[in-house]
């Protein structure tokens, strides 16, 4: 029996950037309604559409399982998961909340008051306020003693109309490939530990000025400070490195053997890599795959394999190795997604091309007529 699981900290308004949405949250789902009317009967320039919001099938990913899109409150869109299984549930729910980590710099809230996912009884309609919303979730599993409106399902991150159709190639590869979704697992969550990859624009105008006016006292103190969080986040990554070359565990001699396992193009021993992050700790910026994992596997044994404090060959872990190992996790998952992607792309411009000839024969034949 399939089950509905609404996502949270997303949502998808009605009409990408609206602002009317922002500023009418207690308002009545009928004042609510009239607003949008008379914003698009009086604004000139306005395109917005005044009718009901309707809820639609987002991706259909196997008989069981599908994505949807569905509103309450008027035009509060969110993503709601129909399954049969937990365990599918939050696969998917995961690889949503991946896709916008890597490509939209943002991590759901670890201190969030709610669950990620809400079991809920029945799809909700337009027209449910937040209150309705909540009185259809599982009793058995929700309690909600507090103000509805305060309720963390109204309020997330915005999810742009332009990524829609990527985001439907990712959870397509990912949903199948169970490797590959495990990794971006343990991705996902040494990014909500600590760290998360910088956007290029960011990095290049602020992380390397800041960074470079930073002494080592200072990160040495930080690094005691945040020791657990530091060294749980880098762990975290490097099980992800161990779950992408599929070995329960990575050993310094036969770290060449572990590139036999996989067969992403580029992904050989000698591929270089390039540091972004770990070259103001004084590294060299180009290394090959391999000496990147043994440095890497380095760290590792000497913050997790014996937990001795007093040794002396004990190396401290700073952002610049977190986000270093999360870059270079990013790049692997990339490595084995491109050429799906590429794939999809290309057979979605085919079928553009043999539907457009289509209708030009079937237009051509009717003028002959």
């Amino acid at each position: 029996m399939s089950k509905y699981y609404l996502l949270s900290g997303l949502i998808l308004p009605m009409r990408e950037s609206d602002t009317l949405h922002r500023f009418s949250k207690r308002i009545s789902i009928r004042e609510k309604q009239k607003a949008y009317e008379e914003f698009a009967t009086h604004d000139i320039h306005s395109n917005v559409n005044s009718t009901p919001p309707q809820n639609y099938t987002f991706l259909k990913l196997s008989k069981t399982d599908e994505v949807r899109v569905v509103y309450f409150d008027y035009d509060f869109g969110n993503f709601l998961i129909k399954t049969n299984s937990r365990i599918s549930a939050y696969n998917i729910a995961n690889i949503i909340y991946g896709f916008h980590c890597l490509y939209r710099s943002w991590v759901p809230n670890p201190d969030s008051s709610i669950y990620a996912l809400q079991e809920i009884n029945r799809i909700p309609k337009y027209d449910w306020t937040i209150k309705n919303v909540i009185g259809a979730l599982d009793e058995k599993i929700h309690s909600w003693n507090g103000d509805p409106e305060s309720c963390e399902m109204k309020s997330g991150f915005e999810v742009s109309n332009f990524t829609h159709d990527n985001l439907k190639i990712f959870l397509s590869f990912f949903y199948k490939d169970i490797d590959a979704r495990e990794v971006l697992d343990y991705l996902l969550k040494s990014i909500q530990i600590c760290g998360g990859v910088p956007n290029a624009s960011y990095y290049q105008f602020n992380y390397i000025l800041d960074r470079k006016s930073e002494s080592r006292a200072v990160l040495n103190k930080r690094y005691f400070e945040h020791r657990i969080t530091y060294e749980t986040s880098f762990i975290t990554a490097f099980k992800g490195i161990e779950r992408f070359f599929k070995v329960a565990q990575i050993k310094k001699s036969r770290i060449n053997n572990i590139f036999r396992n996989i067969t992403c193009e580029d992904v050989l021993p000698n591929t270089i890599y390039t540091r972004y992050f770990e070259i103001f700790s004084g590294y060299k910026k180009q290394i090959k795959y391999k000496d990147l994992i043994e440095h890497f596997l380095e760290l590792r044994n000497s913050v997790a394999a014996h937990g001795n404090l007093k040794d002396p060959k004990r190396k401290i872990i700073i952002e610049d190795n977190i986000i270093e190992i999360q870059f270079f996790l990013q790049e692997l998952l990339e490595k084995a997604f491109s050429p799906y992607e590429n794939k999809i792309k290309i057979l979605n411009i085919l079928n553009s091309l043999l539907r457009r000839r289509i209708l030009f024969s079937q237009k051509d034949n009717k003028d002959r007529l």
